[in-house]
C-alpha cells in the first residue's frame, strides 16, 4: 500500500497493536506535538504549503499507530528511506523536505561526485544518504549503536549506494579505547555519563580516533553530531582538522559539552584555532554569511556551519545545479 503526495510511503501488513496510554505519556506525547507543529510551521520549505506538511506529520502517526514497523519513504531525487515514530533523525524529512534545511541545503550544494564525506554520528543515515545518494560522493559513515547501524545498513541498500559508503559500527573519540553508550534515546544516544549510568540500556561500544579511521583519507565536508562528545572526535581529528582538503564542517554546537566536562566554546576554538570561522548558510539565495560563535548567537542550533577557503566553497555554491524539494527550488 502506498499513501502520499510529494513523498510517499510503502506499508507492510501487520495486524495493528492495542494502546495503553498513562497520563504522562499523553502529555509527553502532546508537547512533542507542539514542538513538531512550531517547527513545521516555521520550516522554510513549508511556506508554500503549510497545510499540507501538517496532513504529513498527522498521517505519518496516524499510519504508525495501526501499523508499528519501520515504512518506506519516498524522498528528494528519487532516495528512499525506512521511517518509523522513533527514527528522529529522518522522520522531519517526511514532514518538512529537507529537515536541516540550512546545513543540508549546504551539503547538496557543495558536494559532487567522488568527493568525500565523513558523516560521524551517522544515525539511520539522512546525511549520508544526500551525499551519498543524491550527490554521488564517497562516505566514510560512523554509527556505535548497533539497532540504528542496522537500520542505516538497509537504508543503504535501498537506494543501492553501499559501495559508496564505508559505513563502521564504532564511535569516535580522541584515543582507543572502549565506552558505554545508551541505546534508548533514539537520535539523541550518547556516551553514558552520571544518569545516564544508571537509566536504561547501555552498550559497549569500540572508540577509535578519528585520525586513524580516515587514515590517508581527507573529507572535503565533515560532519559531527554526538550529542555533546564532539570535543573528543575533535580531540582525535588533529591530523584530519589541520589538512586543508577539508574545507567544511557541519557540527552539533548546543551546549552538550557540559554533560562531559567541557565549556560550551571548547568547539568553537578549536575550530577556529585551525582556521575555520562560522558561517550561515542561505540555500535560496546560496549567501554566505560570517557570524559570531554559537554562544554570542540570540538563536542558537542545532548544527552550525564551519568554513575555511572560502573563495573555494562561494565557487562551488555558485556553480551547483539546482535542488527542487517539495515544489521550491534553491
Amino acid at each position: 500500500m502506498v499513501i502520499g503526495t510529494s513523498f510517499g510511503v510503502t506499508l507492510p501488513h501487520v495486524q495493528p497493536p492495542l494502546y495503553d496510554m498513562s497520563l504522562h505519556t499523553f502529555k509527553k506525547k502532546l508537547s512533542r506535538l507542539r514542538r513538531s507543529t512550531r517547527a513545521i510551521l516555521s520550516h522554510p520549505l513549508t511556506q508554500r504549503d503549510k497545510t499540507g506538511a501538517l496532513l504529513r506529520y498527522i498521517r505519518f502517526h496516524l499510519v504508525h499507530a495501526l501499523f508499528p514497523d519501520a515504512a518506506v519513504y519516498q524522498w528528494i531525487g528519487g532516495l528512499r528511506f525506512y521511517a518509523k515514530p522513533g527514527y528522529g533523525g529522518i522522520t522531519g524529512n517526511i514532514y518538512m523536505g529537507l529537515a536541516d534545511f540550512e546545513v543540508a541545503g549546504f551539503l547538496l550544494h557543495f558536494l559532487r561526485e567522488n568527493d568525500v564525506f565523513c558523516d560521524v554520528g551517522a544515525n539511520v543515515g539522512a546525511y549520508t544518504l544526500l551525499a551519498s545518494g543524491f550527490s554521488k560522493s564517497r562516505t566514510v559513515a560512523l554509527e556505535p549503536i548497533n539497532a540504528t547501524f542496522e537500520v542505516f545498513q538497509r537504508n543503504l541498500l535501498l537506494n543501492n549506494i553501499a559501495d559508496l559508503v564505508s559505513a563502521k559500527n564504532i564511535a569516535a573519540g580522541a584515543s582507543t579505547s572502549r565506552l558505554m553508550f545508551t541505546t534508548d534515546l533514539d537520535a539523541l544516544n550518547r556516551v553514558a555519563v552520571g544518569e545516564d549510568e544508571h537509566q536504561g540500556r547501555l552498550v559497549e561500544v569500540e572508540v577509535v580516533p578519528l585520525d586513524d579511521i580516515l587514515q590517508q583519507t581527507t573529507p572535503l565536508l565533515l560532519k559531527i553530531d554526538v550529542e555533546g562528545f564532539e570535543p573528543q572526535v575533535l580531540a582525535g581529528a588533529t591530523r584530519t582538522l589541520s589538512n586543508p582538503g577539508l574545507r567544511a564542517i557541519i557540527i552539533e554546537t548546543i551546549g552538550n559539552e557540559r554533560r562531559y566536562g567541557y565549556a560550551p566554546e571548547i568547539v568553537h576554538d578549536t575550530l577556529v584555532r585551525n582556521g575555520f570561522s562560522l558561517h550561515d548558510y542561505e540555500p535560496f539565495t546560496r549567501r554566505i554569511e560570517r557570524c559570531p560563535s554559537p554562544q554570542e548567537e540570540k538563536v542558537r542550533k542545532f548544527n552550525s556551519l564551519y568554513l575555511r577557503d572560502l573563495e573555494f566553497v562561494k565557487k562551488r555554491i555558485a556553480e551547483a545545479s539546482p535542488v527542487e524539494v517539495l515544489g521550491s527550488r534553491f
